[in-house]
């Protein structure tokens, strides 16, 4: 279940590298309209933000390591928790990207905790497993 966000947030990780000012505009943002260090600010930071994710998401699939979702988990949930802090408290609107954090928290976070019972849950190599033989 975590290879579904790493190839969603990859591809949109991929989009701010390739293309920022198309990119940029679907969520809301006039990318000309800003100076050369927004411009910079905006590529580099939001390009990282999905791309690092993605990342987490995937070594998490090889490794089968929660702590690896968990990091992704966590990051999204401090997005969608400053997203709610903007609109309560410094008049902003609400956007669409807050419901894709909240989707993005629980199911990476749900997976985690998923990831972490199932592991949780296997024989340690020592005990004696049933012959299926």
């Amino acid at each position: 279940m975590s290879l579904i966000p790493c190839i969603l947030l990859g591809l949109v990780g991929y989009q701010w590298f390739t293309d920022p000012i198309t990119t940029a505009s679907g969520f809301g943002i006039d990318y000309e309209a800003m100076s050369n260090h927004g411009q910079n600010s905006l590529f580099r930071d939001f390009t990282a933000f999905f791309a690092a994710t993605s990342l987490f998401c995937l070594f998490a699939f090889f490794t089968f390591r929660a702590s690896w979702l968990l990091a992704a988990g966590l990051i999204y949930l401090f997005a969608l928790g400053f997203n709610i802090y903007h609109v309560m408290y410094l008049g902003g609107e609400v956007q669409t990207q807050l419901f894709v954090e909240v989707a993005l928290s629980i199911w990476i976070l749900g997976t985690a905790l998923m990831m972490r019972s199932a592991s949780t849950s296997k024989p340690s190599p020592g005990e004696a497993k049933a012959d299926t033989e």
